[in-house]
């Protein structure tokens, strides 16, 4: 059963940004990625968080209940499919930056304005709109 509550991006009652990182550590050993490991690197909002995954690296930067940004320097399809079902909704958008990272975004409201503000920068790299286009 989920447990929005508590849950480490969704829930009301907030635990330290380090407890939250150990929260999102345990949350992707339990989708199947149990090489992972996520530290905290900035534990003001937004949140800044580093893991490795079968030696490669990725940030999760997020303000909880409100949006989520994945960057990593490879294609990590494995972790962007445990991000995924453990916020119960696909990425809303996906670019490259200007570093080449491979960057998700997940965003609940805002997703039109952040989508608007988007349009024809050339920091977003291959710029594209995932699930409903509203």
């Amino acid at each position: 059963m989920f447990d929005s509550e508590h849950h480490w991006f969704y829930g009301a009652k907030r635990a330290s940004a380090y407890a939250t990182a150990e929260r999102l550590q345990q949350e992707l050993w339990w989708y199947k990625l149990s090489e992972t490991h996520v530290s905290c690197v900035r534990a003001e909002l937004p949140y800044l968080f580093q893991g490795y995954w079968q030696g490669h690296l990725f940030e999760v930067e997020f303000e909880p209940r409100k949006s989520l940004v994945c960057r990593s320097d490879a294609e990590l399809p494995p972790v962007i499919v445990a991000l995924t079902q453990s916020l119960r909704r696909g990425p809303s958008f996906r670019y490259q930056d200007q570093q080449d990272c491979n960057v998700f975004e997940w965003w609940g409201e805002g997703k039109e304005a952040r989508w608007q503000a988007m349009q024809g920068q050339p920091v977003f790299k291959q710029l594209e709109r995932l699930g409903s286009k509203r």
